[in-house]
């Protein structure tokens, strides 16, 4: 697991990076506030592990910085300076754990190992693979780091349309992403063509079907309600978007599945359409 820890005494860093290497675990060591900024920039990591306060940013500071960036990633403190009110304050601003030390080593390697379990479930993408056989590797972890720089960046909308036109359409499948509420997390621009939308960016975020109420005559949205029902992954050799054969949209190979992960845990849940590579699209 690719582990930031984040120290305020070097002495005591070095000697923690060194336990947690010998865990089995990629560390990479900050000091202060300058260094957290480049650690955060550069690397995607898996879990934190950090004191209350940093030389440069005052207590709590640290936990909010993180989440800012990286809310998908769990945040374990351990400080010296351990309280109730301390727990209570670290908690509330994000952190996962709460650690006074000298810590309690097998308390804080079984959490460890239990982050790096979560994390493997999804790189490995059993979810996914389990359905969406022909779902090339790369794609999925694509999918992955998309969804974290959307997760980091949906309040701003013009960064959301960068990755939209740059990131989402070097994926050469038709991609769509709802949540169970109907809200699109992921479309790129061949699915956007296939449902007939213009600005594949202009329904990030919002409901789809509420967005383009036409969609709800069609039976991506029979496909869409049955899946939420049954939670079985189905792939539909020749799927077209509306039941009448008169319809000029070329019929595609589109697969649908689903992931359902615990609320601490979860980064996606909901339904995923993906449409094969190289089918017909347009209407």
């Amino acid at each position: 697991m690719r582990l930031l820890l984040i120290e305020n005494d070097s002495t005591h860093g070095k000697v923690l990076k060194d336990v947690f290497s010998l865990w089995g675990h990629d560390v990479g060591l900050c000091l202060s506030a300058k260094e957290l900024s480049n650690h955060l920039q550069k690397s995607d990591w898996n879990g934190v592990v950090t004191e209350l306060a940093i030389p440069g940013m005052e207590k709590y500071q640290v936990i909010s910085r993180v989440k800012e960036e990286m809310p998908w990633v769990p945040v374990i403190v351990l400080t010296e300076n351990g309280s109730i009110k301390s727990a209570v304050r670290a908690i509330q601003m994000g952190a996962d754990e709460f650690f006074v030390k000298p810590l309690e080593v097998n308390q804080l390697q079984a959490v460890l190992g239990q982050i790096s379990r979560n994390m493997r479930k999804w790189e490995e993408t059993e979810y996914l693979q389990s359905d969406l056989k022909n779902t090339s590797r790369r794609m999925q972890f694509q999918l992955q780091k998309i969804y974290r720089l959307l997760e980091r960046t949906r309040k701003d909308e013009l960064k959301l349309r960068f990755i939209q036109r740059n990131s989402l359409n070097s994926i050469s499948e038709g991609l769509l992403m709802l949540d169970e509420t109907g809200i699109v997390y992921l479309l790129n621009d061949k699915m956007a063509r296939f449902l007939g939308i213009p600005d594949a960016g202009s329904v990030n975020g919002k409901n789809l079907f509420q967005e383009i109420p036409e969609l709800k005559a069609t039976r991506l949205f029979q496909v869409f309600q049955d899946f939420l029902e049954n939670q079985k992954g189905l792939k539909i050799d020749h799927f077209t978007l509306r039941d009448d054969p008169r319809s000029d949209c070329e019929p595609v190979e589109l697969s649908i599945a689903g992931s359902r992960f615990n609320t601490k845990d979860s980064l996606f849940s909901g339904v995923i359409f993906i449409m094969k590579k190289g089918t017909g699209h347009e209407c």
